[in-house]
């Protein structure tokens, strides 16, 4: 099969050519780069009532999700405003990631090799199996490990697989992001793991927005804790809050994250060799790892993922 050069080009400068008067966007007043998420979050949580507690997970999340990405928007658009239209609204609804102005003025076209291609469809291939073949059986013999498997499956369907295929289409395109999960199993620190492998959405969001500000005032120990401990508030609003239940196991999760960085960073950690190599990587998952329940606990587990893999009809 050919492609067309000409016509590929074309597409891609539907992308490009909004760098033009008529079709970049003015100075967005604060009162815009607020409100719209204040109105969004209100009504989503009016919502709380209306519907069962795993469909108000995603309205729930997914309203935090699009507030987050208008604020990002609306700094990048000021920043750098001679963007096209169309691609700041597929920043909006086509992207994952948090990283704005790369994602609006980024051009820089990647060659996306054809193995990366068949290792992304294999993760989601092995997320939809874990999904609809493992789960009910470990579900038969105890409810709750059915649940994180199913948990798992998703996670890798989705933030392994979903999410890099995304990416690899928009590089395609000559749109220069990258995947917001890079290869968390190679981190070779837990260091590693928070700062360069997993959810690079939320690092890009908690730099900018807390680390980089707070860090010349305070330092970056103590940002780094605030940067955490919003971490764990955020997934308690979306993991606990929609449950009812598990309030306070998510953030103490994070503050387990907090004490090991600290522990990894200190002189007997460096002694230990636990920011490189196999100890570093030991210790990394053994900190991630070992308090997950924690993180994804009994509530949320029978309240909202449980029914969720009933809808998907994965149980």
């Amino acid at each position: 099969m050919t492609v067309n050069k000409n016509n590929s080009k074309n597409s891609m400068n539907i992308l490009y050519e909004g760098n033009r008067n008529e079709d970049s966007f003015k100075k967005i007043p604060d009162s815009l780069k607020f409100l719209p998420p204040i109105v969004l979050l209100t009504l989503s949580i009016l919502t709380k009532s209306l519907v069962e507690e795993w469909l108000f997970m995603w309205i729930f999340g997914f309203s935090i999700f699009f507030c987050c990405k208008w604020i990002t928007l609306v700094d990048a658009l000021n920043n750098s405003p001679n963007v096209s239209k169309l691609r700041a609204v597929l920043y909006m609804f086509g992207w994952v990631g948090m990283d704005a102005k790369r994602f609006l003025t980024d051009n820089k076209q990647l060659e996306v090799q054809n193995k990366v291609w068949l290792e992304t469809i294999s993760k989601i291939l092995i997320g939809l199996f874990l999904m609809y073949v493992i789960t009910e059986k470990v579900y038969s013999i105890n409810h709750l490990l059915g649940g994180w498997i199913g948990l798992a499956g998703f996670g890798i369907f989705m933030h392994f697989g979903l999410f890099h295929l995304i990416a690899l289409i928009w590089n395609k395109f000559g749109v220069n992001v990258k995947p917001v999960i890079n290869s968390p199993l190679y981190s070779t620190s837990l260091t590693d793991f928070w700062s360069n492998r997993w959810n690079l959405a939320f690092r890009d969001l908690s730099r900018n927005y807390i680390l980089r500000p707070l860090a010349p005032k305070i330092g970056v120990p103590y940002a780094m804790i605030i940067v955490f401990l919003i971490s764990g508030l955020i997934h308690e609003l979306i993991l606990s809050f929609p449950a009812n239940g598990g309030y306070g196991l998510p953030t103490l999760y994070f503050i387990i994250q907090i004490i090991g960085l600290f522990v990894e960073r200190s002189k007997i950690g460096k002694k230990l060799g636990l920011m490189n190599a196999l100890r570093g990587r030991i210790f990394a998952f053994l900190v991630i790892f070992g308090p997950f329940s924690l993180l994804f606990h009994k509530a949320f587990i029978e309240k909202i993922m449980l029914p969720f893999l009933y809808q998907i009809n994965a149980l």
